[in-house]
């Protein structure tokens, strides 16, 4: 579940999840939100990521810049995760998944706006709360 909220200049996404797959999956969609209207999604393939960082805020933003590029540069949408997992070591956290995505198609999604340029650290915040995990990320568009 998300939200999108207001922030000078910006466009901010709140989001809950159950569990952390839940919560970056719909960071994803809202992100995506953002900037196009996905009528019909249809797999087209999968792609691994890894992300890597210091912590759960550091992963969510080079995730959804991950997503940012790769839609720039391949036109790739990804729709879910097929494997995720999320490893902690002594000093880095790391994000693995393979999600299957579409490709952008004029016919069958449209580009809303400008776009987006990037996620920011800016009052970012990823916690857990009650059992159920909260992100508050702030889009640069």
């Amino acid at each position: 579940m998300y939200r999108l909220i207001d922030h000078t200049g910006d466009i901010g996404i709140e989001v809950k999840g159950e569990n952390l797959q839940e919560l970056f999956k719909d960071a994803i969609s809202a992100l995506y939100s953002i900037f196009l209207d996905l009528k019909i999604l249809k797999k087209k393939g999968e792609e691994e990521l890894i992300i890597e960082g210091k912590d759960l805020e550091e992963i969510l933003v080079e995730t959804l810049n991950e997503i940012i590029y790769l839609f720039e540069v391949k036109k790739i949408i990804f729709i879910d995760f097929k494997e995720f997992a999320i490893e902690e070591n002594q000093d880095k956290i790391s994000l693995k998944s393979k999600m299957s995505y579409d490709v952008f198609d004029s016919t069958r999604h449209k580009i809303l706006g400008a776009g987006v340029k990037a996620a920011t650290y800016h009052n970012i915040v990823v916690k857990k709360e009650n059992d159920k995990y909260f992100a508050r990320i702030i889009i640069d568009v």
